[in-house]
């Protein structure tokens, strides 16, 4: 789409993002793409190769773990080695935060400063007027659907559109990738509502809250009015998404039960279902209930509660601020009062950890019985308080630890992830 004032004679400047960071930076990533194509730049292809045609490269990086870090970092490595001179790179995600000493000589904007992209850019629209998307584009989809006639916007028909006002480029934008969800199966199509931005946990090991801050929770009615939106437009699945969503609205005098009570209203007498996710156990106890009724309801297809150990030891040392007993039984709670799908991730290897906190961990979850699990070798991140933390294992016995660990577990869970490196597997999980 050519439009406002990135056209330069004749030229429209085009636009690469590649992604090595978790799936908590989708929705920011494409109020960038938003951005840029709002204000008049093409889209190209995104993968792990550089486009030679890209004028603009914005990398998003992760730290969470070293192996992120190292990934993000030999990605950078590649870009400089095969774009072009005049191509600017932009580096975003967490590792500008976490890491700024290795991305000194870089333009970088972090997940809560993307507004920034205003400072090395002269755009006719500002980064703040594009709202944070509730739908995600799939490219691959996103071709295929435009091949074959399927999306009810013609993109070749923008252009009369996007010109016209600089309000209606906002709309252009955001509308196709609204439609093109909307065309999607009901198990692809979501529709996604960030509740929270920011983390209310402190724990020992992680290096995201030094990007992310602490937790800033959106009102219950500004999310609702999305919420009834993305039903009345007729998505079947909403995802209520935030860094650490279990923690809503303590911040705000409320809590995420609160929220799930309106949820519960928007959705009872729909064909909709919901997913919840990232709610660290030490607030569980806020939506307990409400998880369960919307079980009851037959309006949960994903429930996710990021454990981490079955060790009180390990989790005190993690300051995971939760009693494991007590979170059994609230797990046990509902799985006892309705049939949903729950899963949890692990951290093997924490420092201290000896094979019998281990076994506790194996015991608890074929205790439990979860649908899925990830697991995760630790990774000891500079800045946190595990860093220093005596007793450190080496990236070897972890290994090790986590194949035990799947091999336990093999034939109680539908499907185990496991770190197959010695610095801590890539992904960002609870």
């Amino acid at each position: 789409m050519k439009g406002l004032s990135q056209i330069r004679g004749g030229y429209s400047m085009k636009m690469q993002i590649i992604d090595t960071s978790c799936y908590r930076r989708r929705l920011e990533l494409e109020q960038v793409r938003n951005y840029f194509e709002g204000n008049g730049y093409d889209l190209v292809q995104e993968d792990f190769e550089v486009d030679p045609s890209a004028d603009v490269i914005f990398l998003s990086t992760c730290g969470f773990t070293q192996a992120a870090e190292d990934f993000g970092l030999r990605t950078l490595e590649r870009i400089e080695q095969n774009r072009r001179r005049d191509c600017t790179l932009i580096v975003g995600g967490c590792l500008p935060k976490i890491n700024p000493d290795s991305l000194a000589s870089y333009s970088t904007v972090d997940p809560r400063n993307y507004n920034r992209l205003d400072h090395f850019f002269q755009m006719d629209i500002p980064f703040q007027e594009f709202p944070r998307p509730n739908t995600l584009r799939d490219w691959k989809l996103h071709a295929a659907y435009r091949e074959h006639g399927l999306m009810k916007t013609d993109e070749s028909q923008l252009d009369e559109v996007a010109l016209a006002t600089k309000k209606d480029n906002i709309r252009a934008v955001v509308g196709i990738n609204k439609e093109i969800n909307k065309n999607l199966t009901d198990k692809t199509a979501g529709f996604r509502v960030q509740c929270v931005e920011g983390c209310a946990c402190h724990c020992t090991y992680c290096a995201i809250k030094l990007a992310i801050g602490k937790s800033t929770s959106r009102p219950v009615k500004e999310i609702m009015e999305e919420i009834r939106g993305g039903i009345d437009e007729g998505y079947k699945r909403i995802y209520l998404e935030g860094d650490s969503l279990g923690g809503y609205g303590l911040d705000i005098g409320s809590n995420l039960g609160v929220l799930l009570d309106e949820v519960i209203v928007a959705v009872a007498n729909t064909d909709v279902e919901v997913n919840i996710t990232d709610i660290s156990p030490m607030f569980l106890k806020y939506c307990v209930n409400q998880v369960i009724t919307l079980g009851q309801m037959n309006k949960l297809f994903n429930f996710y509660i990021p454990i981490q150990s079955g060790s009180q030891r390990i989790l005190n040392r993690m300051r995971r601020g939760y009693d494991i007993e007590a979170t059994k039984k609230l797990i046990q709670q509902i799985k006892n009062n309705c049939s949903i799908r729950i899963g949890t991730s692990i951290i093997i290897g924490f420092p201290g950890e000896t094979m019998d906190d281990l076994k506790l961990t194996i015991d608890m979850c074929k205790e439990l019985g979860f649908n899925y699990v990830f697991t995760h070798s630790f990774s000891a991140r500079s800045g946190t308080e595990a860093f220093h933390m005596p007793d450190q294992l080496s990236g070897e016995e972890i290994l090790r630890r986590s194949r035990l660990f799947k091999d336990a577990l093999r034939d109680c869970t539908e499907f185990i992830t496991i770190a197959e490196d010695t610095k801590g597997n890539r992904t960002c999980q609870g």
